[in-house]
Parts: structure tokens; sequence; C-alpha cells
């Protein structure tokens, strides 16, 4: 098939949204699959090179209908056979007059991220949810068709069989978070657990890694048992967390989260939340890892680690126990598997698309030189609101 993946952030950055568009970008090249990557510019394309799929620069955010048009354009001259929509608001604008199979991925169940991957739903064949949590609100607030909600859980690449871990000099558990300061991830809730409970600074040791300020910055570095890593490449990450004991996840509302899963495939323990998403769904607590309740996180956590802390068989049980589901279940060949039945399997009528379409603003637009988005767009991209920017002809 020849495939249009999008994504909102270049190739080469973003994190959890982009870490599902490269792992599945990959895959579909992997399996003979000829990949278009519709993204803003990347910094390099050296990996896009080296992968052998071919970017599409037609992502720019100044002048949607500029945009809109060379894509639309693209999609009829290299006769894209289907599409699948990561957080792109362009493409989601030209999903009535498109005609080919169009497959939405919804990666986050608020936000503006979980209203555009409903925009549209009329013209759009699937929107793959990853919780059974996300597809009964895209089914109850957005109106879309349970029948075309399939949900498809994440995967990733196998990175081969579980190594021996790196013993901690102290024999301290090595624990690794990666929130940053983002509430709802659960930062804080992780920091006054440290603080709360004193007897878990003497067993582990933290990797904290994503931007931190202010207050959180100064309680966190007066912690001897936090390690403060800061925004770092992808590969600096994953060396880390590839030799790391356990992963914290104590958020109150996530997708199918891809960290968790990337910690399974190297064997990482995971301490996830019951919050909303597939955390509940990714493992068995108490054989895999465990969920522990958002009510009682800091006394449940304390005490999984301590458990672990204090007998090494176990602690290689549940690694071998966490691979093990990895493998089973969310390799990124099982996300591959159901992604192509779903682009061979369209749904939508085309035999008589509309002469013209409304089409979207860039709905994450960044500050020059920032990670950060200009406040009236913050607040639109909070409350889920997504704003036009015109009309369009489909004789382009």
């Amino acid at each position: 098939m020849n495939l249009l993946i999008s994504s909102s952030s270049p190739a080469d950055k973003g994190s959890g949204i982009n870490a599902y568009v490269n792992q599945i970008a990959a895959g579909f090249v992997g399996r003979g699959h000829k990949v278009h990557y519709l993204a803003p510019a990347p910094s390099s394309l050296d990996w896009l090179d080296a992968m052998g799929i071919r970017h599409v620069p037609h992502c720019n955010t100044a002048d949607p209908l500029v945009s809109c048009k060379a894509i639309h354009r693209y999609i009829l001259g290299n006769k894209i056979d289907g599409i699948i929509n990561n957080d792109n608001a362009f493409l989601q604008s030209l999903a009535p007059i498109v005609p080919c199979t169009f497959v939405s991925v919804g990666h986050m169940s608020r936000t503006s991220v979980a209203t555009l991957a409903n925009h549209q739903h009329r013209w759009v064949d699937y929107i793959v949810t990853i919780s059974q949590d996300m597809q009964r609100r895209f089914c109850n607030r957005f109106g879309a068709p349970l029948n075309r909600l399939p949900i498809v859980y994440n995967g990733v690449t196998d990175p081969g069989p579980v190594k021996s871990k790196a013993k901690m000099p102290d024999g301290r558990l090595h624990v690794v978070f990666s929130g940053g300061m983002d509430r709802n991830k659960g930062a804080y809730l992780l920091a006054d657990s440290l603080r709360s409970r004193r007897e878990l600074q003497d067993l582990v040791q933290i990797s904290w890694f994503g931007e931190i300020a202010g207050g959180l910055k100064q309680t966190l570095a007066g912690l001897a048992c936090v390690d403060l890593k800061g925004r770092v490449p992808r590969s600096e990450f994953l060396a880390v967390l590839s030799d790391a004991d356990v992963l914290l996840l104590p958020s109150f509302a996530e997708g199918c989260p891809m960290v968790m899963l990337e910690a399974m495939s190297y064997g990482v323990i995971p301490i996830a939340s019951n919050g909303a998403g597939a955390m509940q769904r990714l493992v068995i607590s108490g054989q895999e890892g465990f969920i522990c309740d958002l009510r009682d996180w800091a006394a449940e956590m304390a005490a999984c680690l301590m458990q672990l802390h204090g007998n090494s068989s176990l602690l290689t049980r549940f690694s071998q126990a966490a691979y093990a589901r990895f493998r089973s279940d969310f390799t990124v060949d099982n996300t591959l598997d159901q992604l192509e039945f779903l682009l061979r399997t369209p749904v939508v009528d085309r035999s008589c698309l509309p002469g013209e379409i409304d089409i979207l603003r860039w709905h994450r637009p960044l500050l020059p030189g920032t990670n950060r988005a200009p406040l009236i767009d913050r607040f639109c991209i909070r409350a889920g609101i997504l704003r036009g920017a015109g009309r369009m002809s489909i004789t382009v």
C-alpha cells in the first residue's frame, strides 16, 4: 500500500504521539509498504532518509489554505491508498474529500487532540481508540459511532531479551519518572510522596525526566534520591530507561502510555495508577507490575517499592513477567496487524464527495524559540476548541 502517515510534530521531535508515529511508520516500511510522512519540517531528514520514508513538506502553519491545497494535490498525485492521521489539523480537514481509507488515531481523551481526532467523523472510516475510557468518551462526547471506534492498543519494537540490570552502587532501586512537572502525569503527587515518606529516599534513586522549574525544581533538587535529567534526546532517555528497575507512572489520565510499553519491553517493572486510560489493561497487578489507587498512591507505591527492594528474586520474576506480557500483547506488530486490517476495510461511501470543505487553523502553534503555545492557544488546546480558517474548493 501507498500510505500517508501524519503527525503534529516534526519526525525528530515530540514525545508520545511521535513515538507512536515513528514506530508504525518504520513498521509499515518493514512490511514492504511505501510511507509518506506528513508533519512540520524536521531539523534533520537523516532518520526519514535512512528508513526510506518520504517527507511531505506541506505543513505551512501560517497559511492553512495553501497547506491544505498542497496536501490534497499530493494525495491525488501520489495515489495514496490509505491515511493514518495523528493529530494533524490540516489532514483532518481534508477527510471529506480524500478518495481513500481515512483512519484517525485518538491519542488523548480530552483537549484539542481528542476533538481533532473526532472532527468530521462522518468522513473518517475509523477513529482508533487506545483505551476503553477513550472509546466510551468519543462515543458519548462527540457522537462518533461505536462500531467505528475500534480499540487498538499501542505497540513498540521488541528490543530483544531482557538484559541484566546494572546495580546501583548502594543497592537502591533505579527508578525512572518521565513526567517533568506535569500535574496530569502525577509529578506533584510523586514529589509529595517522596517528601512524606522519607524511608523511600534510602530505597530508590530516581532519574526524573522532563522540564521542571520554580518551586518543584527547588524541592526536588533538595532530595538526594532525585537526579534531575531535564529534557533529553529520545535515545538518551531510552538508554537510561532500559537499565532501570522500575518505572513510576502516577498519572491521573493517559491514553495507552508508550513509556509504559517501552519500559515493559526492557523488563522494567511499571508501578502505575488506576487513572483513566489503558494502564490497568497493560499489566495484571501483582504479577507483571502494580496498579496503585490514586486515592492512596503514596502508601501503595511505597509498599510495592519496599517489597521489590527487599527481594531480588521477586524483582527478577516481575521483570521477566513484564517483558513476557509485552511480547504477548503489545509489540508494534500487533498494532500494525490491526491498522492494516482497518486500512483494507473502508466503511465510508466516497462515491459522492462534497465540492467544498471548511478547513482548520493549525491547532498547536508555538511561540518562537519555545515549546509553549501563546496564551489563547493554550486555552483552546485545554478546552478542546478547534478554530476555522476558511473554506476550500475540491477543484484545486
